[in-house]
This record gives C-alpha cells, structure tokens and sequence, in this order.
C-alpha cells in the first residue's frame, strides 16, 4: 500500500484524493492520498519527519508553503531551485528530496486548452507567488515577453532576477496598469490566489472588463477552485478562450505520481479525470 498527502492552509478545497486515486486505479496500484492541514510553517519540519517515518512516498505542498518548505529538504531540483518554490516532494531512503511540477503542469495545461506558447506571445501574469513564479519560469523557455503585475514589488523583482536575470518587465498591480497591460497581452494569466474558494474577491474590477476588447485572447487561472472563477467567467463572456486551473492541477499531479511511484504514466484520459474532478466540486 502507498501512502501521499497533500499538506498546506487550508486544503478543505482541495479534490487532489480523486486525482490521485484515479491514476493509482488506472495502473493497479493499492494507493490512498490524504489532506493534511498544517495550520503555521512551524509544523512543516515535524510534519514532514511524521510522514516519512509512517512511510508515505511523498507529499504535494500547496499555499502557503511551497517556498517555507525548501529550508527542511536534504536535496532540491536544480528546476525547482531555479523557481525557487517546491510542491511536491518525495521521500527515498530517508532523503526528503524536492521538485517544482507546477511549472510543466502550467504549461501543458495552457498548450492542451489554449494555443501553443511562441516568441510572438505577449504574456501577463498578475502575481508573484510560488504559482507566478513557476509559470514564468515555464513560459519564458518559449516567449521572452512577459509583465509581471504584482502588488508586492520587492517579491515581483526577486521572481525577475532568479527567473530571467531581470530581463521579466514588474510593474504594480493598480486597476490602471492592469488595463493598460491587459490591452497588450494576449496571454493573461492569475497566478494569484485571489477568487480561490471560499473567496468571492475578483482580481480585476468589473469596470476595466468593460473597457477592454478582449475577444481573441487567452486566459488561464491557476485556482481550479471554483472551476471558473469570476476572472474566467468575465474573460469568457467577453469572447475569450479560457482554461481552470484544473487542468494545471491534473498535469502536475500527473508528473508528481510518477516522481513517488516511479510509474510511467501514459494514455491518460485528461478530459475523463477533468469532468470527473469538476463534477467532484459541485457536489
């Protein structure tokens, strides 16, 4: 039997069980993932010991520790440590050993719903967390335009320099620089947790989608609970493409199952665990 958790504040939301329990079911695993409410980073070290102790493989590591959590792992990937942000870890012979799947998550969710990413593409991102900070790194392997919106510049500044060397443009996050941006970009990108359930908070003023034409743009959030958020729901009824953060959620989990199982997963029905996970929500 293998054992993986989901640890971080608050996880209630979170449907990564059926996930991960829908992949163990497709290659015959005996396999059982649990949520862990850790309630303050000074948990994370004993947590993380209890686990690997018990035997479990590994851990997902959601907000908001995917940056606390790098101070108590014996080896980071050189990906992750270039994101400088983990979320998921495996345990290996006593070792905690940590990745970064968000960023490949992210960008095969955007490709698989969206459009291809090229160095035509003009990308916003509003936020410079964890979550911003590895679909940056993802994206900027493919287009080198990209704006950080953020209202914590000092963090928006470090995410320039250890991702591009500075070469990521940071600006503020005001409503006049979102709409000026957003007029610019046709990839645009929430990577904050604003809107995630139980918040009802919008990331953007429902006056500025008024004012901007966004038909023929793309759209993707990382918070794939609710499955469309309010800044999804306005991008779509405004004539935009959109893709929930569900998918980004199923393409990291996909790639951390591999990391504690060392399965190879293939032919996976994305659609089928997508409908499946979303009908999870609105029960």
């Amino acid at each position: 039997m293998l054992y993986s958790a989901l640890i971080g504040h608050p996880v209630g939301h979170s449907v990564s069980p059926i996930l991960f329990n829908y992949l163990a079911k497709q290659v015959n695993l005996e396999y059982s993932h649990l949520k862990i409410d850790l309630s303050n980073k000074n948990k994370l070290r004993s947590g993380l010991k209890s686990l690997v102790e018990l035997g479990f493989c590994g851990v997902n590591v959601t907000l908001p520790y995917k940056l606390d959590v790098m101070e108590h792992l014996n080896r980071i990937s050189r990906e992750a440590r270039k994101i400088g942000a983990v979320n998921t870890v495996t345990f290996k012979k006593g070792k905690i050993l940590g990745y970064n799947t968000d960023a490949e998550g992210a960008l095969m969710a955007i490709e698989f719903k969206l459009k291809p990413i090229n160095s035509n593409d003009q990308v916003l991102i509003l936020g410079s967390g964890g979550a911003a900070r590895a679909i940056a790194f993802a994206l900027y392997q493919k287009t080198k335009k990209i704006i950080i919106l953020s209202r914590n510049i000092s963090e928006a500044k470090a995410l320039s320099f250890d991702i591009s060397r500075g070469k990521i443009i940071y600006i503020k996050l005001t409503d006049f620089n979102i709409k000026e941006q957003l007029e610019l970009a046709n990839v645009i990108i929430n990577a904050t947790p604003v809107g995630m359930h139980p918040d009802k908070g919008e990331i953007i003023n429902r006056s500025i989608w008024k004012k901007v034409d966004v038909k023929n743009k793309f759209f993707f959030d990382a918070v794939f609970n609710p499955y469309m958020t309010s800044f999804l729901k306005m991008a779509e009824s405004g004539g935009a493409r959109v893709c929930s953060g569900m998918y980004m959620m199923i393409f990291q989990g996909i790639k951390a199952f591999s990391l504690w199982t060392g399965v190879k997963l293939s032919n996976i029905k994305v659609e089928e665990i997508n409908d499946i996970l979303k009908k999870s929500l609105s029960n």
